[in-house]
């Protein structure tokens, strides 16, 4: 609920800003990026430097698919490691938040996620 409250302020402000013009209007975008207010800006900053957990190490994780009948379900575990470059990378996706990108929208080719490799157990 905490994070639904603050990242629908941050893009009403974000959006307020966006100038209704024929070419905004019809999917509500447009190629300038806006930037939020700093009090818009520091609940989700806030948020996100509590909750960001991606940092170097070693991890574990565990990958279930329930199916229809149950006899075919099948759980696989694996593991991977973050490295220094790859947990600064994923961190400083924060740096637009400013903008709403990573917050409310998304682009693929700013934030093209990481490839990390990944060996089952």
């Amino acid at each position: 609920m905490e994070f639904r409250n603050i990242t629908s302020k941050l893009k009403a402000n974000i959006q307020s800003k966006i100038p209704l013009t024929p070419q905004n209007i019809p999917n509500n975008s447009t190629s300038q990026l806006y930037e939020t207010d700093p009090q818009f800006l520091q609940p989700i900053m806030h948020f996100f430097n509590n909750h960001f957990m991606w940092n170097t190490g070693e991890y574990t994780g565990t990958i279930t698919v329930h199916t229809e009948p149950t006899k075919a379900t099948i759980s696989k575990k694996f593991r991977f490691t973050l490295f220094e470059a790859e947990s600064a990378e994923l961190r400083n996706y924060c740096e637009d938040y400013k903008y709403g990108l990573g917050v409310y929208f998304f682009n693929g080719e700013k934030h093209p996620g990481l490839s990390i490799a990944t060996n089952e157990i």
